[in-house]
Formats: structure tokens, C-alpha cells, sequence
């Protein structure tokens, strides 16, 4: 039953465990019990139940439930099952804008929204609110990356998308992201990301220069090896 999904069902026994003790959250537990079953129609009954339940908690409830639901995605992002839209819609994304508009100065509600609402400017936001906040600065640099990466994945066709002077500010923003995070192996991983978007863009500035042939077999000639993304294009 496991294969391919093992981490996500595992991820969800994991939560039955520790929800074991908490009777206020038993629709939750058997949610995630019988969606690791691959019980799916008696799974969303749970679900539905404990929707009636939670949407009439105070706020501070909601919020705590919130904050730990969201921890746990973030550190266990292969539980791709633990949020069901319905859950996001109806509970955690209210209960996230009522926190923000009740406690103004708190950096979380503002980093779960960059995180799972895909918000830039509210990573930013709970940076400015605080400065230490390691999940907000990872992802920030990480989404930094990945708009460079965006930028760059057609370059084995010699086309860069947007502009090179852009790119290169979002790659000096994510260094300077990355500088500020802990040893750790995610800050190695970013860093590695930096460096090899770093060399792939210099060689593509040089290139520019004085084109010839093809950029993948210039940067071959010169002994500079890049990852080459494998473009597919679909005809109806």
C-alpha cells in the first residue's frame, strides 16, 4: 500500500500518535487515520465533522491549532494529504487574516500566508516584524531561486526569460538571505542552488558577448558544466 506514498502515510500515523490524548481534536485524528487507510469518503466525514467543531472554537484555539498544523506541514512536506482544501479555505486561511488583523506585530500569520499562499511580500513582512524568523528567510530565498531558475531553464535553447540585470538583483537577494541562515543542511542546499545559478548566468553573460555556436556546446568547449533542463513542447 506504501510505495510511492510512504512518507505521506507514515506522516499521517504519526499525527494519530500524537494526537492520541487530545479528545477535542478526535474528527482530526480519524481523519488522518483513515486517509492513511486509503479510506477516503469515511476520511472527508471526519473531516466534515471536525469542521462543524473547530469553525466554532474561540480564536485563540483556532489559532494555536493553526500554527501547529501548519509547523508540522512545513517540516513534513510529504504529508501532502494533512490539508485538504476545505480545511485551508474554511479554517486555516480565516483564522490566519483574523490573527493578523488581531495581533498586528506577530511575524507568523505573515510567514504561514508567504509560505502556503505563495505571498512574497508577507515573507517579507514577517521579516521586517522579525528579523530571526529562519522559516520566512529560507523560503524567501528559496522562492528567489526559483524565479532565477525560471528565468534561466531555457537557456539549452539559448532564450533567457526576463531580464539578465533582474536576475541578477534576485540572486544578490537570495545570497544575502542565505547568509543569514544557520549552518544547517537546508543553508547548504540553498547555498549550492546560489552558486550553481550564480556560474550559469556569468557563463551566459559571457557568452552574449561574443556568441558561438550554441550556449550548451560553448559552456561544453570551456569545461563549464551546467544541468540542462529537458524542454517539451505540446502540439494539440
Amino acid at each position: 500500500m506504501y510505495y510511492w506514498n510512504k512518507d505521506n502515510f507514515e506522516g499521517l500515523e504519526d499525527i494519530v500518535r500524537s494526537l492520541r490524548d487530545r479528545t477535542d481534536v478526535k474528527e482530526f485524528s480519524d481523519y488522518c487515520r483513515l486517509r492513511a487507510e486509503g479510506i477516503r469518503k469515511q476520511a472527508f466525514g471526519a473531516m466534515t465533522r471536525f469542521m462543524s467543531q473547530a469553525l466554532n472554537w474561540d480564536f485563540e484555539k483556532r489559532r494555536n491549532f493553526v500554527d501547529w498544523l501548519l509547523t508540522f506541514q512545513y517540516n513534513n512536506p510529504k504529508v501532502h494529504q494533512l490539508i485538504p482544501h476545505p480545511l485551508m479555505k474554511k479554517l486555516v486561511e480565516p483564522t490566519l487574516n483574523e490573527w493578523m488583523g488581531y495581533q498586528p506585530e506577530s511575524p507568523i500569520p505573515h510567514r504561514w500566508r508567504g509560505v502556503y499562499f505563495k505571498e512574497f511580500k508577507e515573507l517579507e513582512r514577517a521579516l521586517a516584524l522579525d528579523a530571526s524568523d529562519l522559516i520566512a528567510r529560507s523560503v524567501a530565498a528559496s522562492r528567489l531561486l526559483k524565479d532565477v531558475e525560471y528565468d534561466t531553464h531555457h537557456l539549452c535553447e539559448g532564450l533567457f526569460i526576463g531580464s539578465e540585470q533582474e536576475a541578477e538583483s534576485l540572486l544578490e537577494e537570495a545570497l544575502a538571505h542565505i547568509q543569514r541562515l544557520p549552518e544547517s543542511e537546508n543553508r547548504s542546499s540553498l547555498e549550492t542552488s546560489y552558486e550553481q545559478l550564480r556560474h550559469l548566468l556569468d557563463d551566459w553573460l559571457e557568452y552574449k558577448e561574443a556568441p558561438q555556436g550554441t550556449f550548451p556546446d560553448w559552456c561544453e568547449s570551456r569545461g563549464r558544466k551546467h544541468f540542462w533542463w529537458n524542454v517539451v513542447y505540446y502540439k494539440k
